[in-house]
């Protein structure tokens, strides 16, 4: 019966580009619940949120010294994918920072921000027009988005936040704090990912403007409209906007469903990290990123991350087995680890079968897994690819794209400047960006990911061929 209500923009439904009625009314109500000064409702994914995120600060950043306009946007390494889509459409320069990792575990962590986010504000004073952070990642590690939003506020420089995996941040006690209390300029929320809003669904929230923001408040917000059309169908599915008042009515101010329901999810990732912890070797092992570490401000306690090294197939194997022989799906396989979520909609009985899967997997393939933390060949090859390439972006991802290319051979590409976006997927964090020079340690671990099992999205799916800048005559 859905399909009766996938109507198209009736009067009755108001305009999402400019809304007058119950589209306005519901994105107030949806500011009110999550404690925004505004919210964009986004029915293109959050992916669509940091693209007009970068787009919008990118046009009203107020000019340098010398009048030239602000194009500098500062962002870790492990972005997703859509970032670098917001630096094409924006034609900004990144400047890549290196998140840390940690080494008991060979998880990817977050920037530091006391070390490596203040040496790049201070060194680029008067140029940088955003900075972006990702909090939390994919495994659940978060920033310290509280300090960075200090770093920034000093210098007048706005913080946005992919929150795209933290939509239930402060929504009920034991979670942590959301980006917006912690003092992001604006955040970005994939609803669909933690609060039930139909896939695709998201939500960009505004916090404060910086203080002395060109054309302040008005002007920000006018750009981030503008920049959601321009990646946006001008035809949103009216079923998606309706998930999201409704995730928003769930957790709303006057609703206990959602903090319910997310206690419950709480309760029962304890109860099966407690499970594991009592009895170690009969499980995969379980990793535990302690907060404090450099790049690791806290913790999502709903997210738990498991350890396959040493398998043949690694993570990939580990994620096969689980869901031929008990129909049970991970939130991310890597080569490395699995990461399991827990949700809303998490009852006691997928617990359960969670705990029974895992020791059934640990006794069919326990033996090939080590027990002590080291990290693995490949994670020592992500490690030092993201460290070295971060060093050799030679044009911007916009320049890079617009210029003459070439299919070779994915080994003859090494030392060439790569003209294509290529990610590992899930989580579709990059690899090689348009305008680095392509690295022998990227292609070595791109094709770990395709020999593992794994997905690489790119113009050759095999990594067999490579796009690349043709050298100037």
């Amino acid at each position: 019966h859905a399909a009766r209500f996938d109507l198209p923009e009736l009067p009755e439904l108001d305009n999402l580009f400019a809304p007058v009625g119950p589209l306005a009314e519901a994105q107030d109500l949806a500011a009110e619940a999550f404690g925004a000064r505004r919210t964009w409702f986004l029915a293109n994914g959050s992916s669509a949120g940091v693209i007009a995120s970068i787009l919008a600060l990118v046009r009203t950043a107020p000019p340098t010294a010398d009048g030239q306009q602000r194009n500098l946007v500062i962002l870790p390494r492990n972005v997703h994918r859509s970032a670098v889509h917001g630096l094409v459409h924006s034609g900004a320069r990144p400047l890549w920072l290196l998140p840390e990792t940690d080494t008991a575990s060979g998880l990817v962590l977050n920037v530091d921000a006391h070390t490596t986010l203040r040496k790049a504000l201070d060194a680029h004073a008067g140029e940088v027009a955003c900075v972006l952070l990702v909090s939390p990642t994919y495994e659940g590690v978060c920033a310290d988005v509280e300090t960075v939003s200090a770093l920034c506020a000093r210098q007048g420089v706005p913080l946005v936040v992919d929150e795209a995996h933290g939509a239930h941040f402060g929504l009920a006690e034991g979670l942590p704090e959301s980006a917006l209390s912690a003092g992001a300029n604006l955040v970005v929320q994939s609803t669909h990912k933690m609060l039930g809003a139909l896939s695709q669904a998201a939500m960009l929230h505004a916090g404060p403007v910086p203080e002395g923001w060109h054309g302040g408040a008005h002007a920000l917000d006018a750009a981030v409209g503008a920049a959601l059309e321009s990646v946006t169908s001008s035809s949103p599915s009216s079923l998606l906007l309706a998930s999201l008042d409704a995730a928003r009515c769930d957790v709303g101010l006057r609703s206990r469903r959602g903090p319910t329901r997310l206690r419950r999810a709480l309760a029962l990732a304890r109860r099966v990290r407690q499970a594991v912890e009592c009895q170690p070797s009969a499980f995969p092992p379980l990793e535990s990123v302690r907060a404090g570490l450099p790049g690791c401000h806290g913790t999502d306690p709903l997210r738990l991350t498991f350890r396959a090294t040493g398998l043949e197939g690694g993570g990939y194997a580990l994620d096969d087995f689980l869901i031929d022989h008990f129909a049970v799906y991970c939130e991310l396989p890597s080569p490395t680890h699995l990461t399991f979520v827990f949700g809303p909609g998490t009852r006691a009985v997928h617990a359960r079968s969670l705990l029974a899967a895992l020791h059934s997997a640990n006794l069919e393939l326990g033996t090939a897994i080590p027990r002590e933390s080291a990290p693995s060949a490949t994670s020592s090859i992500v490690d030092e690819a993201l460290n070295s390439a971060a060093h050799d972006q030679v044009i911007t991802p916009r320049e890079a794209l617009s210029q003459r290319s070439e299919v070779v051979a994915a080994d003859e590409a090494v030392g060439r400047l790569c003209a294509e976006l290529v990610s590992a997927y899930p989580p579709g964090i990059p690899i090689l960006y348009p305008g680095e020079r392509v690295r022998s340690t990227s292609i070595e671990l791109l094709h770990a990911v395709v020999q593992s099992g794994g997905e690489v999205i790119a113009a050759d799916p095999k990594l067999e061929t490579l796009r690349v800048l043709v050298p100037p005559a």
